[in-house]
């Protein structure tokens, strides 16, 4: 019997991000079939809603995929060249 190599970080994303998106894309196919009209009622203030909420989880997600902000050190003036117009 044969063990397996422990597989790098690298190849575990490789594995797993792309079942991951396809589930999210799927998801939001489901949802979108609510749009159809003839079998739904919605307001739109419903939808805006909806649509925010998502929007929110996306860039709550991405946040994570972002390099950490260098600290922040306090303001300093940008470099100006006294003789050129603003």
């Amino acid at each position: 019997m044969s063990e397996e190599a422990p597989k790098s970080k690298r190849e575990r994303f490789e594995e797993l991000a792309p079942k991951r998106v396809e589930a999210v894309l799927a998801k939001l196919a489901v949802l979108g079939n609510c749009g159809n009209r003839a079998g739904y009622e919605y307001g739109q203030r419903e939808i805006s809603d909806m649509f925010h909420a998502i929007r929110t989880a996306v860039d709550e997600s991405e946040e994570k995929f972002r390099p950490p902000a260098k600290e922040r050190t306090g303001y300093t003036l940008p470099s100006h060249n006294p003789d050129e117009p603003f």
